[in-house]
């Protein structure tokens, strides 16, 4: 709202803050991105099961998918939610309360993890019975590195994957089921460009950036 008082535009993505005085929000419905999760996780056990539910405090995004969720799972009398469970948003932080949840309650066969912190982690593959407990999860890997490494096992084995801010331009080309929810390298620095140019009619410009594959990029455009 500083900002937007300021004469200062703001589009938020990926998070909303609908209360706020921005002019737009970019990014899914996460309240049906929830209802998704939920009649995945009731599909993959058959319509009957119990279940627990991963994610973390804070972020209206997470608590509107955690709402779709719950929403679905209520819509089937054969899921048996054991409950909700946080932690801080850290992938071995979240890996270590599925391990804990999971010893504590090992009656549960599934999960929906409202975020994928969890699967940035190799715990869940040695930890956990694949055939026994399902996970449904929301998220992709979060850096371009990572993400053209992981769409590279993801494509070919027809799972999807959604990151939330990998911008590399070549990550579009990718194949048919690696999507992303924020714009591009190419469209960020353009952006930024045509504003300092247009906008603050800026003729002499400096460009700080950080050192990594994310900031080169993005300082390249």
């Amino acid at each position: 709202d500083k900002a937007m008082d300021a004469g200062i535009p703001v589009v938020t993505w990926d998070s909303d803050a609908p209360k706020s005085k921005r002019i737009a929000f970019y990014g899914v419905d996460d309240f049906k991105s929830g209802q998704t999760m939920g009649e995945e996780t009731a599909k993959l056990l058959g319509g009957k099961g119990t279940v627990a539910i991963l994610t973390s405090l804070g972020a209206n995004n997470l608590q509107r998918r955690l709402d779709g969720v719950k929403d679905v799972f209520a819509k089937h009398p054969g899921i048996k939610i054991v409950d909700t469970f946080y932690h801080i948003e850290t992938p071995q932080d979240a890996a270590a309360e599925v391990v804990r949840v999971q010893n504590a309650y090992p009656q549960i066969q599934g999960w929906a993890m409202i975020g994928g912190w969890p699967l940035f982690t190799q715990t869940l593959l040695t930890d956990l019975d694949p055939k026994r407990v399902k996970i449904v999860a929301v998220d992709g890997h979060q850096f371009p590195g990572a993400t053209i490494a992981a769409a590279g096992k993801y494509q070919p084995a027809g799972l999807t994957m959604v990151t939330p801010s990998a911008t590399q331009p070549d990550i579009t080309d990718m194949g048919d089921f690696i999507w992303r929810i924020c714009m591009t390298d190419a469209v960020q620095g353009k952006g930024l460009a045509d504003y300092s140019v247009a906008t603050l009619g800026l003729q002499k410009v400096a460009i700080m950036y950080d050192n990594s594959d994310y900031g080169r990029g993005l300082a390249d455009a």
